[in-house]
């Protein structure tokens, strides 16, 4: 199942957080998961890194980027979670 993309403020500086989850249905519980993220400009793609892609309760995954570099005007950085559930 793939989760509600989070984007970020535009340009925003080194240390920012930008966390998003994904949920499996009642029931279910997670055997797996990941993350994508996204950066609105091409030029500032390696300024976000991915810090952290796990189960944060057992039915929920959470992924968290953090912005490595201070990003340029305008631009923004999305994260999707993604998680595989049981069936």
């Amino acid at each position: 199942m793939t989760g509600t993309p989070v984007t970020s403020a535009a340009a925003v500086g080194v240390g920012t957080l930008v966390t998003a989850t994904a949920g499996c249905a009642s029931g279910k519980v997670v055997l797996g998961g990941g993350a994508r993220i996204t950066v609105s400009n091409a030029v500032a793609e390696g300024s976000v890194s991915l810090r952290s892609s796990y189960p944060s309760a057992t039915d929920t995954w959470t992924a968290v980027a953090v912005v490595t570099v201070g990003l340029p005007i305008l631009t923004t950085t999305t994260v999707t979670a993604y998680v595989l559930c049981s069936l």
